[in-house]
């Protein structure tokens, strides 16, 4: 990396719902939540490898937006993250007379499961000196690979992400009976989570619940189809927290408790798995 380089990274912003006006749920781009760990929308990170600090540039909304949203200040991000935040107006200042950086280095890739460019800040903007190497190449493999091997931390967040994963399963099967529908099950998965750990509005994907031969589509996402006694239901969902994610699929009977040929078909699955 070069002597007098820095790294700037852009978060998410708000997603209209097509042409209506409220927005989707805001929910951090991963990258930027991995690195600053700020959940607010339309924000820019910078780390500087000299110092080896983060600075968070936020936006600074008009005050006559206190009617409907909650503002926080610099200030105030800066207390809530322990860091030092500014206002996203001062970034081409910062980078062009405060910093003056050799090189740039922004994290664009493209994920090789969905084919998509990672979130990436635009430069063009900012006045930037034609002297400034922007690299776009190197950041993305380092980021890769560094949320690869997790520490001790995340390895936390991880198995407290599946613990809630699990209990909220269970809730789920204590729960429903037949001629319920498919969806009862994902709310009562949502419900628990939200109740008992405050995992927030965005679930980290959708769940599948599928009842008796719909549980046979991969990726199966009506549920909305009755639950039928003597059928077995199938519910492949997860908890997060901190953006790690718990994926656990479970199979029972809907009625509570196996026939005989549910159980000897079961138990043979189960054998194949295990000799595998």
């Amino acid at each position: 990396m070069a002597d007098k380089g820095i790294a700037v990274f852009k978060g998410a912003s708000e997603v209209p719902l097509y042409s209506s006006d409220v927005c989707y749920p805001e929910y951090q781009e991963a990258y930027f939540y991995y690195l600053f760990g700020a959940t607010e929308m339309d924000c820019v990170g910078v780390i500087d490898f000299a110092t080896e600090k983060p600075i968070l540039f936020a936006p600074k909304l008009d005050r006559i937006y206190e009617i409907w949203m909650t503002l926080h200040s610099a200030e105030d991000l800066s207390k809530k993250y322990g860091f030092e935040v500014r206002e996203i107006s001062e970034l081409a200042s910062y980078l062009n007379n405060e910093r003056k950086p050799d090189t740039i280095y922004i994290n664009k890739g493209v994920n090789s499961d969905s084919k998509l460019t990672t979130c990436h800040p635009d430069l063009s903007q900012l006045g930037l000196s034609g002297e400034i190497d922007i690299n776009s190449t190197r950041m993305h493999d380092i980021l890769a690979e560094s949320r690869v091997i997790k520490n001790e931390e995340e390895i936390d967040a991880m198995r407290w992400a599946s613990q809630i994963t699990a209990e909220a399963h269970v809730y789920s099967m204590q729960n429903i009976k037949p001629g319920m529908r498919e969806c009862q099950l994902e709310s009562f998965f949502s419900y628990y989570g939200q109740q008992q750990y405050f995992t927030g509005r965005v679930a980290p994907y959708i769940s599948i619940c599928g009842c008796g031969p719909n549980a046979a589509t991969l990726h199966y996402v009506d549920n909305d189809k009755t639950l039928i006694d003597g059928q077995i239901m199938l519910a492949d969902q997860g908890h997060s927290l901190h953006h790690y994610t718990s994926d656990v699929t479970v199979s029972f009977p809907v009625s509570g408790k196996f026939t005989q040929k549910q159980a000897n078909i079961y138990n043979l699955v189960h054998k194949c798995k295990m000799a595998v």
